[in-house]
């Protein structure tokens, strides 16, 4: 059950104009009626009006419709039943076409959904009366983006909700972008069917009350018309948010009835105001505590038998008001398919690194154990086949499964058949698979093992290489050796990893201490089956090598900007080689076996610091760890610009002088000249000239207040002037943000010493009389104090007239009010006033 609650009458009436001229809508009115259930006719006093927040939902989404009840024109107590019922689609709460709605604030609310278009007649009741809304569901429209339907339809004002959204022609992931009452949402998923999107924050008008807004779907600049239904902020305290923790178990069958634990907060007490869903339908509460949620898992229909689907899990609480929420746990359940069809999604955490053993009789029973990771501990959730066939899992953890073999009949009883090795968690939300092809050989006999080939073919004496053995008859299991070379007819035994039908790996013994006979040398790869005597072998197959070694570099300085020639001494260097310092690739000019020139490549800079790193050496065709030789540094605060000159340092306001500052290190291309002038930003400025030693740039025109210093004015009195103002000017290197600090002075073009600034003083100026003489002197303060006032604007009465020295004087002529504007002037500066003058 919904509410909604409108604060103000203003709110209530844009409901009424949203909900207004509801087609079909036949509301009762007093009189006398039959009550339903009842024979006898009777006085009904009560009162129900519908009304939906559309009439004409596209199929496939919804309308919410609202039940207002009132009895004696009073709206009904809280707790009151209202029996919904409709012709065509169900009701989102129950998925039935027939609900019971108890009311609060006298309304309840239910949400039609429909698949198919035509006519649905809703029908309310409650005690003795009924009405009834027509609501024509509509065909999704042929082109643009259109929103069928999407939960959960409310979510709290700090947004962070997962709601997802289902419709046609949603965009696949390009161009994609939801709106929630006109604010962008964040969207974490996109295919044309379905987003899945977080809901953005919202500033209610009045955190206690909700607000609905629209959703609407852009693709590529077209929009979707509206979601039929409203999507509903309310401010919920942290204290009483809603959340899933988590779900225990994470897997059943597509029948139901799976006893599922849902764990976290703020779920309520009373089943009746609390819902479970999973995959949208209803699950059966049979247990519900604040924290705990036990429900009967609903059936679910596998769209492949054969292939496991995940759902998300909704809780939701309907008590009204700001409690009104629900909690989404995106696809945390699993039904599980049998894992029959084939079908393998790859996943990097979900793997099988090793069979042991690769080959067991036809008759099965063989104890293979598989080695890998992500293979949890449920074996009930977990299909082995051999070949298409299930073995019997006997134990399992995360990383391994132990599994008898299945029976397989052989074509030939001569011939070894191979088969595939899978293994499908059938609880996981793609149905993940891990695959060994050719994995595992049905055989009577004991196989011939041929070597191909072997990778790789070199190695360092002092560190183990791993290698694969490539052909086939590999059967569990075998020993590897390496012989020859100084070793002659000693075998050395190899370290065996993995073995297949087709692959062996191993690592190479280091050649040191008592293996030394194989340091350098040329060697043959020998496998044994000890257990059928079968062997094979490749000869010259695997050289051991040195790996470089640095004794010496120089120089071990160099610019940030690269360039510097640099020569590392060593030993059992091989070219091509590759050669790195400070996080950066070095450009090997020359290389032999005890040196190397190479180039330093540009830093790439973070910082005011200069970065010391040790030089790193290496072949390419070596599997050597690298060669750690001294530490070479890149200056980069050590090559800071610094200034020692500023020609011209003083320049005048208005800006356009060159100016030429001699220093050094001004070296980058990005290096800038930053004035820091007194009003605004800096003002950062691009060198029209720039060596290593000077730079040259236009200053800009001053910006702001000059400095003051006193002065006396020509007639005596004391004031201040613009004087020279001092202003930091930084040479900035903006690749390492290195600088120098100098200065440049700005010479003021007006000098002129002034009391303070150039001010009319009056006000008002008194009545005339026509015919009789006038005479008022307008008066000024500050500036120079040689004053020159003249008439900038309006005109003075008739008969009137302004001197230059400030006197207004004549005789009138006329009756009325003037008013002007006066102007006086300095010389420098000049100011305005604008006065009135009334002749009666």
């Amino acid at each position: 059950m919904r509410r909604f609650q409108f604060p103000n009458a203003a709110l209530l009436a844009g409901l009424a104009v949203l909900l207004s001229g509801c087609s079909g809508e036949t509301p009762t009115a007093p009189g006398p009626v039959t009550p339903p259930g009842q024979g006898t006719p009777g006085s009904c006093t009560t009162l129900i009006s519908l009304s939906a927040t559309t009439d004409n939902p596209f199929a496939g989404s919804g309308s919410i419709v609202r039940a207002t009840v009132t009895k004696n024109g009073i709206p009904v107590a809280d707790g009151g039943s209202v029996q919904f019922s409709t012709t065509l689609g169900t009701f989102a709460e129950n998925g039935l076409n027939a609900i019971s709605k108890t009311t609060s604030g006298g309304v309840a609310d239910v949400t039609v959904l429909s698949t198919n278009n035509g006519t649905a007649q809703v029908v309310a009741v409650y005690e003795c009366a009924r009405a009834q809304k027509n609501l024509q569901v509509q065909g999704v429209p042929d082109t643009g983006p259109v929103i069928t339907s999407y939960t959960p339809t409310n979510g709290t004002c700090a947004g962070g909700d997962i709601v997802t959204i289902n419709g046609v022609r949603l965009g696949n992931g390009t161009g994609v972008k939801v709106f929630f009452g006109g604010i962008e949402g964040s969207v974490t998923q996109s295919a044309n069917t379905q987003i899945r999107v977080l809901t953005p924050a919202r500033t209610l008008k009045n955190p206690t009350v909700p607000e609905s807004v629209p959703v609407v779907v852009v693709v590529n600049g077209v929009s979707s018309p509206a979601a039929a239904v409203l999507f509903t902020y309310a401010c919920i305290p942290d204290a009483l948010k809603m959340s899933v923790s988590s779900i225990t178990p994470t897997a059943g069958s597509p029948a139901g009835g799976d006893l599922v634990q849902i764990l976290g907060r703020n779920f309520g007490t009373t089943i009746a105001t609390t819902q479970v869903t999973f995959c949208g339908r209803s699950a059966q509460i049979v247990g519900l505590q604040d924290q705990l949620i036990t429900v009967s898992s609903p059936t679910h229909i596998l769209a492949n038998p054969a292939v496991s689907e995940a759902c998300d899990v909704v809780v939701t609480r309907d008590i009204g008001l700001v409690s009104q929420q629900s909690a989404t746990a995106p696809r945390p359940f699993t039904y599980t398919g049998n894992g029959s069809g084939g079908v393998c999604n790859t996943d990097p955490t979900f793997f099988i690194a090793s069979l042991t053993p690769t080959s067991g009789s036809p008759d099965g029973g063989t104890t293979v154990t598989l080695t890998g990771s992500g293979f949890g501990s449920n074996a009930s959730l977990l299909r082995v086949d051999f070949g298409g066939t299930p073995a019997t899992i006997t134990n399992v953890s995360n990383t391994t499964i132990v599994v008898s073999t299945p029976r397989r009949a052989l074509s030939s009883p001569n011939v070894p058949e191979t088969v595939d090795v899978t293994v499908t968690d059938l609880g996981s939300q793609a149905q993940r698979c891990a695959r060994v092809v050719s994995g595992f050989v049905y055989t009577a006999l004991a196989l011939d093992p041929v070597i191909y080939s072997s990778s790789p073919k070199t190695g360092p004496n002092d560190t183990s290489t791993r290698v694969s053995i490539f052909g086939t008859g590999f059967q569990f299991p075998m020993q590897v050796f390496l012989t020859g070379g100084t070793c002659g007819a000693q075998r050395v035994e190899a370290q065996v990893s993995d073995i297949s039908l087709n692959t062996i790996v191993f690592k190479t013994p280091v050649a040191e201490a008592g293996n030394v006979c194989l340091a350098n040398q040329l060697v043959d790869i020998v496998i044994l089956n000890p257990s059928t005597g079968k062997t094979a072998s490749c000869p010259a197959c695997f050289k051991y090598y040195s790996c470089p070694t640095i004794t010496s570099i120089a120089p071990g300085f160099g610019s940030y900007l690269g360039g510097t020639q640099v020569v590392i001494t060593g030993h059992n260097f091989e070219d091509p080689a590759t050669v790195g310092g400070g996080g950066t690739a070095w450009s090997p000019i020359s290389v032999s076996s005890q040196q190397i020139i190479a180039v330093t490549a540009p830093l790439l800079v973070t910082g005011c610091a200069d970065v010391a790193a040790a030089v790193l050496v290496n072949g390419t065709a070596l599997s050597c760890p690298n060669a750690v030789g001294p530490i070479f540094t890149y200056y980069v605060k050590s090559a800071s610009p610094f200034v020692t000159s500023v020609v011209p340092s003083v320049v005048n306001q208005g800006g356009g002088e060159v100016v030429t500052i001699n220093g050094g290190n001004f070296i980058d291309p990005n290096m800038r000249v930053v004035l820091k002038l007194p009003s605004g930003a800096p003002v950062s400025i691009f060198p029209t000239t720039r060596t290593a030693t000077q730079i040259t740039f236009v200053t800009p025109p001053f910006r702001g207040a000059f400095a003051a210093e006193a002065c006396t004015t020509s007639g005596g009195a004391a004031g201040t002037r613009n004087a020279d103002t001092v202003i930091e000017m930084d040479v900035v290197n903006q690749t390492t943000t290195c600088s120098a600090i100098d200065q440049l002075t700005y010479h003021p073009s007006d000098i002129t010493c002034r009391t303070g600034p150039l001010t009319i003083t009056t006000t008002t100026l008194p009545n005339g009389i026509v015919a009789t003489a006038y005479s008022q002197t307008v008066t000024a303060s500050g500036g120079t104090g040689s004053y020159s006032f003249s008439l900038a604007s309006g005109t003075l009465p008739a008969g009137l007239s302004l001197s230059a020295s400030g006197t207004i004087s004549g005789t009138p002529t006329a009756s009325g009010t003037s008013t002007f504007t006066v102007s006086v002037s300095d010389g420098a500066t000049s100011a305005t006033k604008i006065l009135s003058i009334t002749i009666p």
